[in-house]
């Protein structure tokens, strides 16, 4: 997902997608979206692979907001840190 946000960057405006696409699809694949990693976020925790002491719907909502940046960087590198640094987030530690 960071990969291809990035990507799009300069291809695709927020607006003119909205405006192709009509508001209400973009809002619906933006839900689609969420759920999916809020679904990902459920089940890691479940597992024991990432932190739990932070309610899932806010780690989904830090991690595409996080994302998000990805449009703003130039480099493919830049946007394998800014993976990393979503991932290690995530990871339980413990203090």
């Amino acid at each position: 997902f960071a990969e291809v946000t990035q990507e799009s960057h300069g291809s695709h405006s927020a607006d003119l997608v909205a405006f192709l696409h009509g508001k209400g699809r973009v809002a619906h694949a933006k839900g689609h979206l969420r759920d999916m990693v809020l679904y990902l976020i459920v089940d890691a925790a479940a597992a024991g692979a990432v932190r739990d002491d932070v309610p899932a719907d806010e780690l989904a909502g830090y991690c595409l907001s996080a994302l998000a940046v990805a449009r703003e960087l130039q480099e493919a590198a830049a946007v394998a840190r800014l993976v990393d640094v979503i991932l290690t987030g995530l990871r339980f530690r413990e203090d």
